[in-house]
């Protein structure tokens, strides 16, 4: 299986994980961003209501964030507990 890629335009609004590649409005980015960092400070894991409101969102659902993106599992992992990463390894 080949190496869990992530790569990353500037401002997040370009995103290619694992084969993948996402074009994502400034909400989505501002999301992408925050998980890619927590993932980078070690602690990949993040709570879906936090993420959510600190990249400006009115809604608390991951799903409803990324509607748009018919293959954001691709690029965002769920523990079904109100917890999301970055699809990284």
């Amino acid at each position: 299986m080949e190496e869990a890629t992530f790569i990353h335009s500037a401002d997040y609004f370009e995103v290619r994980c694992n084969g993948c590649r996402f074009k994502l409005g400034p909400i989505q980015a501002e999301v992408v961003r925050a998980l890619h960092e927590a993932a980078q400070a070690g602690a990949p894991w993040q709570n879906v209501k936090a993420i959510l409101s600190r990249a400006g969102s009115k809604s608390l659902r991951m799903a409803d964030v990324f509607k748009s993106q018919k293959d954001w599992r691709q690029l965002i992992r769920s523990d079904r507990r109100g917890g999301y990463r970055l699809n990284l390894d």
